[in-house]
């Protein structure tokens, strides 16, 4: 579920305007399918854990960009929207003369169909669900194969590939396939040149296609939901009929309705995850070269050295790839204590039966930013000084900037970015 970033012109290295850049995998938007595809898997792409890694990262983003691609073409065609509204149809017709007889039976205000018509919609229920179960399996395969070609650019084999083409080719930062991840890029560009170092604006700059055809289907759900609503309320209104109508249209329905913005809601959680994983990735790997720039604020200098160190409550997170460094901390909560003017921190676990560990800081990378609600921000690393990136989440982001700052560790954040 790749992105096309926008980049605001003030950002660009070269002439002004803005431009579009890759960002993730890109899907190809008529990438031809490979000649193989149909004699091994049917008219979808394999998953990445069935395709060796080719010999360059070039190589691998050409590959990944056609098979997400077509698994795209594949979830998000027309035909499956058309399924869906047959079967909200279908389950109209079949579920509602069911509803209708067991309503009137237990006594509400309800013409109840004959016990045939109940038993022939119940039947046509039972196909339609079967029928949709059935045809809609491809559908679920293309769903996991995009979220797997999308996720597969963060995996470290996928990282380490070597560079593909000449050393010395000149590189396109709009379509070289080596600017779609800072880890990728750190070698090639210039932090000042990198199209993602606009970090507010790429907060809400996040665009690509699919998200545009999810956001469609999304209000292709809302207009056909609301004319549904208006002609129920049109034809009690003109048939003078009861109350217990629209309630029995509207329990029929819920099923498929709810299901498919069930579906709706879980890709928008995805498309927002696959951003928050991006974000986490440029704060992380365009912040690294900067902290060596980063002088520590000397606007404190009249502190006594002897003050009472700081202590922030943080949890340390899983390694995140690609791991650097020697040092492994356990993943859980854990207490830093900040000493003035000092670099060599303490980390204390709330287990008591953990071991403390003494490290020396020699920088932290914030995704605080004073422009979010409360600077709230779950990623933070403390930069060690055998190259150890450990990812924190703290409560208090600017509070723990503001203890490194206290203890004269540079601090890169989010505003430093841009």
């Amino acid at each position: 579920m790749g992105y096309v970033h926008r980049t605001s012109a003030w950002a660009r290295p070269h002439a002004a305007g803005e431009r579009r850049t890759f960002w993730g995998v890109v899907p190809a938007l008529a990438a031809p399918r490979p000649r193989d595809l149909s004699r091994r898997h049917g008219d979808q792409p394999p998953h990445p854990r069935d395709v060796p890694l080719p010999a360059t990262f070039a190589d691998w983003y050409a590959q990944a960009s056609t098979y997400l691609g077509h698994a795209e073409r594949l979830d998000l065609g027309l035909s499956r929207l058309a399924a869906g509204g047959a079967l909200v149809v279908v389950h109209l017709v079949g579920a509602l003369p069911g509803a209708a007889y067991l309503a009137s039976r237990i006594g509400l205000p309800v013409e109840g169909p004959s016990s045939g018509t109940a038993l022939t919609g119940t039947v046509v229920l039972a196909v339609g669900w079967t029928a949709w179960a059935w045809y809609r399996r491809r559908w679920t395969r293309a769903w996991d194969l995009r979220k797997a070609w999308s996720l597969a650019i963060h995996d470290e084999a996928v990282l380490a590939l070597p560079v593909g083409g000449d050393v010395g080719e000149e590189r396109d930062l709009d379509t070289d396939p080596e600017s779609v991840h800072p880890y990728r890029a750190a070698g090639i560009f210039e932090v000042a040149e990198r199209p993602f170092v606009d970090t507010v604006y790429a907060r809400y700059g996040h665009t690509d296609r699919v998200r545009g055809q999810e956001a469609l289907r999304g209000w292709t759900y809302s207009f056909l939901l609301l004319g549904l609503l208006v002609l129920v309320a049109l034809s009690v209104r003109l048939q003078r009929a009861g109350g217990t109508l629209p309630l029995l249209v509207s329990l029929v329905l819920l099923p498929p309705v709810g299901g498919a913005w069930y579906r709706y809601v879980r890709r928008m959680r995805f498309a927002h995850r696959m951003a928050q994983t991006e974000t986490r990735d440029r704060q992380r790997w365009v912040g690294l070269p900067l902290l060596p720039h980063v002088a520590a604020d000397a606007a404190d200098a009249a502190r006594a050295p002897d003050e009472e160190p700081l202590a922030v409550k943080v949890r340390v997170l899983p390694p995140q790839p690609p791991v650097t460094g020697s040092t492994v901390l356990p993943p859980g909560r854990w207490t830093l204590s900040l000493s003035y003017d000092s670099r060599l921190v303490r980390l204390t676990p709330s287990d008591p039966s953990g071991s403390r560990h003494d490290l020396v800081v020699t920088g932290l990378i914030s995704g605080a930013h004073p422009g979010l609600v409360g600077g709230r921000t779950r990623w933070h690393w403390l930069v060690l000084d055998d190259g150890t990136h450990v990812p924190v989440s703290c409560r208090q982001p600017l509070a723990l900037a503001a203890a490194a700052d206290f203890a004269r560790i540079p601090v890169v954040s989010s505003n430093s970015l841009t």
